[in-house]
């Protein structure tokens, strides 16, 4: 049985130790165990060893004893950032885009408006009300263990202009309008498509607390009467166009942590931090109207 050893890693942002190696551990597993450390992935990494420091072929499947790395042994590791995969343009040089939605409440119920009506961005209040609609027509599936509060005080509450939608309101509104809606998050890429099985599809873009639409043109720049909102579920372009984009959002930390950002009562003005405290201040309070903020250093 082979003697298991550790090698010590420095790194810009902290110094640590990897172990259970042996001489014989491949040198791409050991910088599985270093990305696994820092956060990123294999091949964002880059090491240098021995003295002077030479680099390191990280891909190699070599064991780390045919390039005399032993117990104790300080290597020096270094990432690269990721890059953001690039769109493939269709045939008339088009491209997923972001449209910006307007931050007032409302930008869920704007951006399906501006994919399924004529790129429209104030009909928010003609799409609360289908959904009270639908609401109040089914208490049994719209129940209070499922709504959080009565059947009647959600259809009123979604009615306010301060009210923000999200799941629920999407899953209403895709069957209304019989398309399908795939939201992405930015922070997690993970994306659910609501009303599945519908021969068309919007895409939606998540960054926490704020929604906008995702189009396709040729740029951001590009005359928004010529945006593709709709497209084919089957179509696989798109959906990768859009994962791309969320990514390159995600890179550039381009969303907000639910878990930490600050928030403050529009009602009452009392600094709130994150999604759980906002919850808990309305369930208290009553409270609805919340506005992201940054305090003054």
């Amino acid at each position: 049985m082979q003697e298991s050893f550790s090698v010590r890693i420095r790194h810009s942002s902290k110094q640590f130790e990897v172990t259970d190696l042996t001489a014989t551990t491949p040198v791409c597993e050991l910088v599985k165990k270093i990305a696994l450390q820092l956060n990123c992935k294999p091949e964002q990494v880059s090491i240098k060893f021995g003295f002077p420091p030479k680099p390191l072929d990280t891909f190699s499947t070599s064991p780390l004893e045919a390039f005399d790395i032993t117990s104790g042994e300080s290597l020096i590791a270094e990432t690269k950032a990721e890059e953001a995969p690039k769109q493939i343009p269709d045939a008339k040089e088009n491209v997923m885009i972001r449209r910006i939605i307007p931050a007032d409440n409302s930008c869920l119920f704007n951006s399906i408006a501006y994919a399924l009506e004529g790129r429209a961005k104030d009909r928010a209040p003609e799409l609360r009300g289908v959904v009270a609609g639908y609401i109040l027509s089914d208490p049994e599936k719209y129940n209070e263990v499922f709504l959080e509060k009565s059947n009647s005080e959600y259809g009123k509450w979604i009615m306010k202009d301060e009210s923000w939608g999200g799941a629920i309101e999407i899953d209403i509104l895709a069957n209304e309008y019989r398309v399908e809606m795939c939201c992405i998050d930015i922070q997690s890429l993970h994306y659910d498509v609501y009303g599945q099985g519908y021969s068309k599809r919007i895409y939606l873009l998540y960054d926490g607390i704020h929604y906008d639409i995702l189009v396709k043109n040729q740029s951001e720049k590009s005359d928004p009467a010529t945006d593709i909102t709709v497209f084919d579920p089957a179509d696989q372009s798109a959906l990768q166009g859009a994962l791309a984009l969320a990514k390159e959002c995600k890179l550039k930390k381009d969303y907000t942590d639910v878990y930490n950002y600050a928030l403050q009562c529009g009602t009452c003005y009392e600094g709130i931090k994150g999604n759980a405290e906002a919850i808990a201040h309305s369930k208290k309070t009553g409270h609805t109207n919340f506005v992201e903020y940054r305090p003054k250093k």
